[in-house]
């Protein structure tokens, strides 16, 4: 009878460690998030007319263990490569811990545009550590260079406060 009661009350503590590893195994992982912005950076000509524009991509680990990011790049429909976003110094890949800075690459705009400028809103960053790819969302903003017709910039949302105060 004593043995039973044991067994019960080690099951129950096992069952209830296991739950706690499983939770923090959970916890414990890298969380990546690929952001990018098109038109972050210009340049212009003396007459103003705008000569070459770059997007950003920023790459953040929100997650509680390091990661190393080994590539970044354009997703582009139609192409069957990815072109490393990464300067020389960070060819090798860059580890990002939990409170590091988020990673910066720039891409030009015109070179992800070229083969394809009408499916700019497909265009996906993405960053690649080891097997897994973690792909962006849609970029904010648009291409400043060769913009589609039917594209127009988002309008701000302005909600209008009418207050009016009774004495």
């Amino acid at each position: 009878m004593i043995t039973t009661i044991i067994a019960i009350v080690a099951l129950c503590f096992s069952g209830l460690a296991l739950l706690i590893h499983w939770r923090n195994y959970r916890r414990d992982r890298p969380e990546i998030i690929v952001n990018f912005q098109w038109n972050t950076d210009r340049r212009h000509d003396k007459e103003g007319k705008l000569l070459e524009s770059w997007g950003t991509v920023w790459v953040k680990n929100t997650g509680r263990r390091a990661i190393y990011i080994e590539m970044v790049a354009m997703k582009v429909p139609g192409r069957s490569y990815y072109e490393n976003l990464l300067t020389d110094e960070q060819r090798e890949g860059r580890r990002i811990g939990e409170g590091d800075p988020p990673l910066k690459a720039r891409f030009y705009e015109k070179s992800i545009l070229l083969e394809n400028p009408d499916s700019w809103q497909d265009i996906r960053a993405i960053a690649i550590a080891a097997t897994t790819e973690y792909i962006s969302g849609q970029g904010v903003g648009g291409p400043a260079a060769d913009l589609p017709p039917r594209w127009k910039p988002p309008q701000p949302h302005v909600i209008e406060v009418n207050r009016t105060f009774k004495d």
